[in-house]
């Protein structure tokens, strides 16, 4: 039967001294780590009962995250991982969302709350209690919170099913192989980095890991250790070039650039080619609901599903569009989420009789490749045209000077929404709205073309590297 963990057990025998995990301080066997997780899960099982619960992970050690996790997975029972920096309101919001029975830390907290588990207590819970019989497929094993990118993290949960299916696409498509180095550097609380470990661990891999994204640190890394698949977002992938500028590096050992999400721009593509320059570059697009859903390879200008999903494009009468005609994208697949904690209402409005959708917006082009315009609650309607902010700031980021953009709308007696946007730039660099303008045109059709550029002091991201386009905008003043 195929769940999270179900291969570590094959691999201990078949290559005990192959390296799993490599951290800055450790280097562990599969061997030594199947004897952690199974470690992890008797003491759980002898510490906290048999009925199946839901365990928060508020653990800083990367490798005892991960063994945790995955025993807490292989017992069919549910991780919630939870960030340390997160503050306090988060933290409260987490836990009245997901209602942990059990918080395992290697921090401080006191133990006064029974759910608080020191992770040294299981240390010295030993062995001892017969393992339970494996989890079904369907059985949820991971509680995650979305970005919250646009508002409040939601809580939702995930069944084996979603990411076995998930690793198996991956391995197809991104040729992925018990041969590979992998890093996707970052805390395993984030979701990636998470997702990219086990999936490392159940192929048989070796698995590079970092409790923070530092670029120093991770160019160090690369240089001496023999990593030949980076997985990461757009962010860490500009941060790690700029670094590899400052030292004149390039890594000729990367063979494979996985990059996750849809605003990996033209210009920082062509900039890798030239760092990486022995390296496929592969992309994918996704969502905390949805799971992987399309891929594009190389220079390819639109995504294509991976092989168990199909896509359609539909209207507001949900009947499919026409070639280049936007409409809202739909998913099935067998990997999506389970549904959101507590928010039955809103679990219908991805999980919908059409397929899924979390709201992105885009269109099929000549190819059936689809490409991605935005996403709807963000759409602005400006003299009676539909603009979708994603599309105008894909095309500002590909201009040399400019870092980051945010591209919204201010109310305007004429235009009713004006399109105006906010720019990050490089270097101190100094570019005018009309510098702005003429830059944008022949890219953009006229009335996507920002109006004005307004002054933002500040841009607000989300842990997982993403603009926190509420936070930024909330922050702004006219």
């Amino acid at each position: 039967m195929n769940y999270i963990g179900s291969t570590l057990e094959d691999h201990s025998r078949q290559f005990p001294d192959k390296l799993a995990v490599v951290s800055e301080k450790d280097r562990i066997t599969y061997k030594e780590f199947n004897e952690l997780v199974t470690g992890y899960q008797q003491a759980l099982l002898k510490y906290t009962g048999v009925h199946k619960k839901r365990i928060g992970i508020k653990v800083e050690d990367p490798p005892a995250f991960l063994a945790l996790f995955m025993a807490t997975a292989g017992n069919g029972w549910e991780a919630m991982p939870i960030d340390p920096k997160w503050t306090d309101a988060e933290i409260r919001h987490a836990y009245a969302v997901a209602s942990p029975d059990y918080i395992v830390t290697d921090g401080e907290e006191a133990e006064e709350d029974d759910r608080v588990i020191a992770i040294r207590r299981l240390r010295e819970a030993g062995r001892g209690h017969a393992l339970v019989s494996p989890p079904a497929p369907l059985d949820d094993f991971y509680v995650g919170f979305t970005s919250g990118s646009s508002g409040k993290p939601k809580g939702f949960t995930r069944h084996h099913l979603s990411w076995t299916e998930s690793f198996s696409v991956c391995e197809e498509i991104f040729q992925l192989t018990q041969r590979d180095i992998i890093t996707s550097p970052g805390p395993l609380y984030h979701s990636l980095s998470l997702f990219t470990a086990v999936h490392a661990i159940q192929l048989g891999a070796t698995l590079h890991v970092t409790d923070a994204f530092h670029r120093k640190t991770l160019l160090d890394r690369l240089e001496k250790d023999e990593i030949d698949t980076f997985v990461g977002v757009p962010t860490m992938l500009e941060a790690l070039m700029e670094e590899c500028r400052s030292r004149s590096l390039q890594l000729q050992g990367i063979k494979k650039v996985i990059v996750s999400g849809a605003g990996w721009s033209q210009t920082s593509k062509e900039k890798a080619r030239c760092f990486f320059p022995e390296a496929s570059f592969l992309e994918y697009y996704g969502a905390s609901e949805l799971s992987f859903v399309m891929y594009k390879k190389d220079r390819e200008q639109g995504h294509r599903p991976f092989p168990n999903v199909s896509v359609r494009i539909l209207n507001e009468h949900f009947k499919e569009t026409d070639c280049k005609e936007a409409g809202n994208v739909f998913v099935r697949s067998p990997m999506l989420f389970t549904g959101y904690l507590g928010l039955p209402e809103e679990t219908k409005e991805v999980l919908t009789p059409y397929g899924a959708t979390v709201g992105d917006v885009g269109y099929k082009n000549e190819n059936g490749e689809v490409v991605l315009v935005g996403r709807k609650s963000n759409m602005i309607k400006s003299g009676g045209l539909k603009v979708y902010p994603e599309e105008v700031e894909a095309v500002l980021e590909s201009h040399p000077d400019i870092e980051a953009s945010i591209v919204y709308p201010v109310e305007d007696p004429y235009w009713g929404e004006m399109v105006v946007c906010s720019l990050q730039l490089k270097n101190k660099a100094c570019l005018t709205a009309e510098d702005v303008r003429n830059f944008c045109r022949g890219k953009l059709s006229d009335y996507k073309v920002p109006k004005q550029i307004l002054p933002l002091s500040v841009f607000h991201y989300t842990k997982s590297g993403k603009i926190n386009r509420k936070a930024t905008l909330e922050g702004r003043t006219l």
